[in-house]
């Protein structure tokens, strides 16, 4: 991809969506291009919930975690969500192929509209998830124990 962008995670983040030190989490890794966010995976034999397909809650903590990122490749900021929507239309089956794209619907001062999309194999729409993100505060970075690397995208307070 012309113009694209990995987005960088602390090697150490044990978080369990995109978490590269967390060995049995999803380990989601994202790329930002042209205003999207996608990440990829590969459902394994150990994430399903009903037999040989993914469980809906992780395919919604992938949709998260894009989500989040999202926020983080348009404006460099973390942000919280609020209420959201998820839309799960179909669960993909063990060793099918997901991409889950993250784009910013409208942004103001207050934060961002996101939209994430998971997709299976043939483009077919699997979830959608949609919700409003605010920034995260100084004080809230410091309460919550933000990381180093995570403190970059928090503006001081």
């Amino acid at each position: 991809m012309s113009g694209s962008r990995e987005l960088e995670n602390d090697p150490a983040s044990g978080c369990f969506g995109c978490g590269p030190a967390n060995a049995s989490g999803l380990r989601l890794a994202f790329v930002e291009d042209g205003g999207a966010v996608r990440c990829e995976h590969v459902v394994g034999a150990g994430q399903t919930g009903w037999p040989g397909r993914f469980h809906g809650g992780l395919l919604f903590t992938m949709l998260l975690e894009t989500a989040y990122w999202t926020v983080i490749g348009a404006a460099d900021r973390i942000g919280a969500a609020g209420a959201m929507s998820f839309d799960l239309r179909s669960l993909p089956r063990v060793g099918e192929h997901i991409e889950a794209t993250g784009r910013v619907l409208s942004s103001s001062a207050a934060g961002w509209e996101v939209e994430a999309v998971a997709c299976g194999a043939g483009g077919r729409a699997l979830a959608t998830l949609r919700s409003p993100w605010r920034p995260v505060t100084a004080e809230e970075a410091e309460r919550l124990g933000f990381t180093p690397s995570m403190r970059d995208h928090v503006p001081p307070g």
